[in-house]
């Protein structure tokens, strides 16, 4: 019997840090989830229009904010079906995410810009940078149904709500 010593290859997740696995599993543990809890439903097309808004799951952005708060943004990808063909759509400026913080607390993040550049059309929204955004963004929790509202200028939340706390405003 011969014994030899080898490095094994345990596959992709050999080098990677417990945080690196975590990131990279949890786009999958996070669509599995969102069907599950069906909250697709809001976003499906409707018989008068025909809209139907689906996350781009193959693209999410990942933010790490600190050791314990993670946050994954997949882009709403839109389509409508016309003359028998789908044929996908874009938001006039502004873009809509699935946002969900520690792969658990799901949230549709609309941003509008109050910004648009100097062709007088709106800019492509594929990753969002928030260390210049300027506009609006409406947090609807998925699965609460509360509304929070935010305003940003160049990257920074209004003066308005950081004398209030930071807190955001809240809508029914």
């Amino acid at each position: 019997m011969m014994i030899k010593c080898s490095k094994e290859d345990h596959g992709p997740f050999l080098s990677l840090t417990s945080s690196q696995k975590e990131m990279q599993m949890s786009p999958r543990l996070i669509k599995e989830n969102y069907y599950k809890l069906k909250l697709d439903t809001g976003f499906k097309a409707n018989s008068e229009k025909g809209i139907s808004w689906t996350p781009d799951w193959e693209n999410p952005d990942i933010r790490k904010v600190n050791d314990s708060v993670s946050y994954f943004y997949f882009k709403f990808k839109g389509s409508v079906q016309r003359d028998g063909k789908i044929v996908a759509i874009t938001e006039m400026n502004a873009a809509t995410f699935l946002m969900v913080k520690n792969g658990k607390e799901f949230y549709r993040a609309f941003y509008q810009s109050s910004t648009v550049n100097s062709k007088n059309s709106v800019p492509e929204y594929n990753k969002l940078e928030m260390q210049t955004y300027t506009g609006s963004l409406i947090l609807s929790n998925l699965e609460s149904k509360r509304h929070y509202m935010l305003e940003y200028t160049n990257g920074q939340l209004n003066d308005s709500y950081r004398k209030q706390g930071n807190k955001t405003k809240q809508t029914n």
